[in-house]
């Protein structure tokens, strides 16, 4: 299986009874490439990872921390952001043709891979974890109305 570059691959060659904990932490390359929101100045994304083996199949636990600024949609003050996001799949092996499957949180291998490139599923995660709007939680307070505007918008609905 040939890698490709800016991906991110987990080993699962290991043979250990005991969960495995990888981390991983996501290039400004890898997060670019999201097409993010272009006010969210990201400081550090990263992902854990605790693979189980079971007789048949897998059990992938995938945490992601996403922490920086957003600036608010309604007066684009600049915010904290951190939010994370937890996820669990099941991999399970294929020899002949690989499954159809709808099931988001099932993926499917072949019995031969000694690796399972994790991009799309952080990816999926990353964008679920933003916020696509993100908004502050002060009330906004309307300005008081101008008057030499009202005065005007009252002239010029008389004249029509």
């Amino acid at each position: 299986m040939s890698r490709k570059p800016g991906s991110y691959y987990l080993d699962i060659s290991g043979h250990s009874i005991k969960p495995q904990t990888d981390l991983f932490e996501f290039s400004a390359d890898f997060l670019e490439s999201l097409s993010l929101d272009p006010s969210a100045h990201i400081q550090s994304a990263a992902a854990q990872t605790v693979l189980t083996r079971h007789p048949s199949f897998l059990e992938l636990q995938v945490d992601v921390k996403v922490q920086g600024e957003m600036a608010c949609s309604r007066c684009l003050k600049m915010l904290p952001l951190a939010e994370e996001k937890n996820d669990l799949y099941i991999v399970k092996f294929w020899s002949d043709a690989p499954p159809s499957d709808d099931d988001p949180n099932l993926l499917w291998l072949h019995k031969g891979e000694v690796s399972m490139d994790l991009t799309p599923v952080f990816s999926d995660l990353l964008m679920q974890v933003l916020p696509q709007r993100f908004t502050c939680t002060e009330e906004m307070v309307p300005k008081p109305c101008d008057l030499q505007v009202l005065e005007k918008l009252k002239d010029i609905s008389i004249g029509n």
